[in-house]
């Protein structure tokens, strides 16, 4: 389970935690998450220490698994989301520039450039059909005057925003989006073409109009993600974990096979969740030999 921000110490932790119990050569491993996002790099540590741990791979999410959190989604087999799961888009977190402790969005600055662009251009149409109509000038002449005035509206929006931050926000989501390919066609989606994965990567990437759209179930199937409903006791029983389990654990599966039946996904797998996670976004591993 995985009831935290994603960074380098909850890799980390995943590390010392499997170490402890002795969990190798899994068949298949649970992770119950419940995460806001964080580091896209540690996200990447996370995701490729699951794969080395274990043949498949299940994300479970009751609630939320936003940003950093998404992107280890892609990296399972399957993902079974709750009544009010939801995912976000890929978007990197980078720094304030401006000396602010909480982080900026990549995304939210890309989408501000955008909305720029959109005015600009809608500017410049507008003025040119006002000075043919008004003035009846001949269409080069109402552009070039079109432009110029467009021009000062538009510079004077883009000169708040530094080339270099720019290319840092540029850098940022182009590492999510590689990472995201990587993952994807390496072990979850090897299924799909390389252009299919392309599509569903630059969707979450760029095609939301902020870091914290809501992607729920019907639009992460509708993006061609591998997502599924959760059966209505196993989402109970996951949310009621990330409540008040601890911010990370493992949970082996019992000895025995005598045991009540555990619940059972749409697709007839049986899962069992226990408590043993984490406390506040975070993920719970239930691994079977």
């Amino acid at each position: 389970m995985l009831n935290q921000e994603v960074d380098h110490g909850c890799a980390h932790a995943l590390r010392e935690k499997f170490t402890q119990v002795g969990a190798e050569g899994l068949s298949h491993l649970d992770v119950l998450i419940q995460s806001p996002g964080g580091d896209i790099n540690a996200a990447y540590r996370c995701i490729r220490f699951f794969r080395r741990k274990a043949n498949t791979l299940t994300f479970l999410i009751p609630f939320w698994t936003k940003s950093a959190a998404t992107f280890m989604a892609l990296g399972a087999d399957e993902i079974l989301m709750g009544e009010e799961a939801e995912l976000g888009p890929l978007d990197a977190q980078v720094g304030d520039g401006a000396g602010s402790r909480r982080p900026l969005s990549a995304l939210n600055q890309f989408k501000s450039l955008e909305a720029i662009r959109t005015f600009s251009v809608e500017t410049l149409g507008i003025l040119t059909d006002f000075f043919e109509s008004a003035y009846g000038m001949d269409l080069p002449y109402a552009l070039d005057r079109a432009q110029s005035m467009t021009g000062d509206f538009s510079g004077a929006l883009y000169s708040q925003v530094p080339p270099r931050d720019l290319g840092q926000y540029a850098r940022h989501l182009g590492v999510a989006e590689e990472y995201a390919r990587r993952v994807m066609s390496r072990w979850s989606y090897t299924d799909r073409s390389a252009s299919e994965i392309d599509s569903i990567v630059r969707r979450l990437v760029f095609s939301y109009p902020a870091h914290d759209f809501n992607i729920d179930l019907d639009e992460a199937r509708a993006i061609g993600l591998k997502a599924a409903p959760m059966d209505p006791e196993l989402d109970r029983l996951s949310w009621e974990l990330v409540q008040r389990a601890p911010l990370f654990d493992l949970v082996l599966p019992p000895p025995s096979t005598t045991e009540s039946p555990a619940p059972k996904s749409t697709n007839g797998r049986r899962r069992s969740v226990e408590p043993a996670a984490t406390g506040g976004e975070g993920a719970a591993e239930d691994a079977r030999t």
